[in-house]
């Protein structure tokens, strides 16, 4: 239900991420330095995200986020 710190971090390939339902917790510095990363797609069930979990991800364009995990989240 959990996706630990740092687990992707640095993933220079990582183009696009889907998170799938079961998961309730990103962590801290999940996605970090994924340099080619350009979409997420975030669920409703995912009601915490760490610190930094997308810092430096220069290409990401788009997050997409059910009405109601952008709530939880935010």
């Amino acid at each position: 239900t959990t996706i630990g710190d740092s687990a992707f971090s640095i993933c220079k390939r990582l183009t696009t991420v889907t998170i799938g339902n079961s998961v309730t917790t990103i962590g801290e510095d999940v996605f970090s330095c994924c340099t080619s990363l350009t979409a997420v797609t975030i669920p409703d069930s995912v009601t915490m995200i760490g610190n930094s979990a997308f810092e430096y991800c220069l290409s990401l364009t788009t997050i997409n986020v059910n009405e109601g995990s952008a709530k939880k989240i935010l």
